[in-house]
């Protein structure tokens, strides 16, 4: 089976100063009492006395090159030794415990007490809760609108350093490591608060959002930080799994998609498209469309998306909890739909199944298509279309919804992805 390594946590007694020996269970006739003796040398696993490691409340001893099996660990302080049994299995890399990663301030995130075992089965103990920054990157500078990595790595003494990292695979520089979370940098430099998240696997994290997501609080479901863009570039192969929604920094909006094609983009990045609520939820806080792009690229004179500096570039376009864009720049078609006789009102009392308003922030309503009956005068169910377009002015904002045939395709309407 080969030896492992790893850490044991003993309770009941205080560690500071004290020592322990790891005995094979052949070396005693019955379950060793309170004092009892040890046994013959030959009975103890290793040579060397494992030293203590305390670190306010239940201690921890590092054991390394073990065979997996049934010990007794014997842990001797002010002249008094207990007796603890203990199964050693292999163990798989990844962590063990603890070390959730959680914001501290727009600079900092941080690593609470835990241990992990590093891929070449070394373990290490990361004895209380470490803030990491921009000072443990791996390599370079800091850069806005990026995703970065926390790795855990060996400190050479048994112990756990912290570096982050632009790379999702490996930090630079190091050959034994372990992910243990990520965030997203937003584009002013800023820890995005929501973003932050801890875990092994990008695509389950064991808390917080997916990389490129950010998660409400409370809930369950995460939505990405962008409007969608294509991973694929400029194909459209997305029933063929080719083309799959991402959600980046400074990249253009993927639009001139049906309902279904987005619906697939976003299946194929493992995700979907967001319900209304769920959008409606998230988009909270982002500022309310003007006759200019000050605060939302929503300026009547506008002519396209924003094509200079791209998604995320008007900073001042931003949730409370970290969405970009969802004022202007493209509709999102979110995934619910409703028939066309069905009617909703906003606290104004304009009809959804009308048109489309904004009244709620103070907009004024109108009908684009007239009477909702599309532009290709289609007179079956509507998907929504929310936030507004990059010329609607006043009457784009976090309440624009227009209800709009799913068939439609437009270079004004894009989408975003949920989980």
């Amino acid at each position: 089976m080969g030896t492992v390594s790893g850490i044991f946590i003993h309770d009941g007694m205080p560690l500071n100063g004290a020592t322990a020996k790891l005995w094979r269970t052949e070396g005693f006739a019955s379950p060793p009492a309170y004092n009892a003796a040890e046994p013959g040398a030959g009975y103890q696993e290793g040579s060397t006395i494992i030293t203590g490691i305390s670190y306010g409340g239940p201690g921890a001893f590092r054991w390394t090159g073990i065979d997996p099996g049934e010990y007794y660990v014997s842990v001797e302080h002010g002249g008094n030794r207990t007796f603890q049994h203990y199964t050693i299995y292999p163990e798989a890399a990844g962590i063990r415990s603890g070390l959730k990663l959680s914001y501290v301030d727009a600079g900092t995130i941080q690593v609470a007490a835990g241990s992990v075992v590093f891929s070449n089965g070394q373990s290490g103990l990361n004895g209380a809760a470490t803030n990491v920054t921009f000072a443990n990157l791996d390599t370079g500078a800091e850069a806005a609108g990026t995703d970065y990595y926390v790795y855990a790595v060996p400190d050479g003494s048994g112990g756990i350093s912290f570096v982050i990292s632009a790379s999702a695979s490996a930090p630079t520089g190091y050959s034994v490591y372990q992910l243990i979370g990520w965030f997203h940098n937003n584009p002013a430099s800023n820890v995005s608060q929501y973003s932050v998240a801890s875990g092994t696997d990008i695509e389950s994290p064991t808390d917080g959002p997916r990389p490129g997501m950010v998660r409400y609080p409370g809930q369950q479901w995460m939505i990405d930080i962008y409007i969608a863009s294509n991973s694929g570039g400029a194909g459209k192969a997305i029933f063929a799994g080719q083309n799959a929604a991402q959600s980046k920094y400074n990249q253009a909006p993927w639009a001139s998609l049906t309902y279904f094609q987005q619906y697939k983009a976003c299946m194929n990045a493992g995700r979907r498209l967001c319900t209304n609520e769920e959008w409606s939820m998230a988009a909270f806080g982002t500022p309310v469309g003007a006759d200019n792009n000050d605060y939302c690229w929503t300026a009547s004179g506008n002519t396209g998306p924003r094509n200079t500096g791209l998604m995320g570039a008007v900073g001042y376009c931003v949730s409370t909890l970290g969405c970009y864009d969802m004022t202007g720049n493209v509709w999102e078609r979110v995934a619910t739909w409703y028939a066309l006789t069905d009617v909703y009102t906003d606290m104004a009392g304009w009809a959804w199944a009308s048109g489309w308003t904004n009244e709620a922030e103070g907009g004024g309503a109108y009908t684009p298509y007239g009477a909702n009956a599309g532009p290709d005068a289609y007179t079956g169910p509507r998907a929504l279309l929310r936030g507004g377009a990059w010329d609607h002015s006043t009457n784009a904002g976090g309440w624009a919804v227009f209800g709009d045939s799913p068939r439609h395709v437009s270079a004004g309407v894009g989408f975003r992805c949920c989980a």
